[in-house]
């Protein structure tokens, strides 16, 4: 039985990785649920972090204690999001050090201006984090999203400073199409493509400057 609450969970090196809402992050062993070891979440010293002083977009400063929420594994960096807020750390998950921070402020402003839309003013936190790898003609996509929310924002990963890995035998023909989809090759053809790759999801209106990695929001 799973001893402590479940916030968010991700794999690593054939280990789960789970938040429970502290500054905890757990790995266990797959198949037998045995906890290997536990780390805090820590600065870059490698002090660890319970607290952090959180500027909301309107300007107010919170202390806001560390609750690490929905977790992603990206290109080796483990993503987690801060409760209740619009800010995902990227976290060393062999270390638990804090890297960096992404700053989403703004986009549940967003969110809850497309649900007043369609007659809802119901919702939620920010909380879903999905990583899809780059394959062989395509890059990798970043998309966020919340609790109840009507929209997908998908960040710039390039941007971000995510290096994308390639491999296998068509390492080659991943790395070609990944500068052709950021305009290296090409000149100006290279963003059209970029938004060709935008497929399967419906765009929704405008976006504000809120958050500069955003790149696009989706239905």
């Amino acid at each position: 039985e799973y001893p402590y609450e479940g916030w968010g969970v991700s794999k690593f090196q054939g280990q789960l990785i789970t938040t429970d809402g502290t500054n905890l992050i757990r790995f266990w062993e797959i198949g037998t649920w045995k906890e290997l070891r536990s780390l805090p979440v820590t600065d870059p010293k490698g002090e660890p972090v319970q607290f952090v002083l959180w500027k909301t977009y309107r300007g107010d400063v919170l202390r806001l204690p560390l609750r690490l929420n929905e977790l992603e594994m990206v290109e080796g960096e483990l993503w987690a999001n801060l409760w209740p807020t619009e800010t995902i750390a990227r976290i060393d998950p062999a270390t638990a050090r804090i890297t960096s921070w992404v700053d989403l402020r703004g986009l549940r402003a967003q969110a809850l201006q497309a649900a007043q839309a369609r007659g809802s003013g119901a919702i939620d936190v920010l909380n879903g984090i999905a990583y899809q790898p780059p394959t062989d003609t395509t890059p990798g996509r970043l998309v966020v999203t919340g609790k109840s929310w009507p929209l997908m924002f998908e960040l710039d990963v390039e941007r971000l400073g995510i290096r994308q890995q390639c491999a296998g035998s068509d390492a080659e023909v991943c790395r070609a199409s990944q500068g052709e989809l950021q305009g290296e090759s090409g000149g100006g053809d290279g963003e059209e493509k970029k938004k060709q790759t935008k497929t399967g999801l419906k765009k929704e209106g405008e976006l504000s400057t809120a958050a500069p990695e955003v790149l696009d929001a989706y239905e």
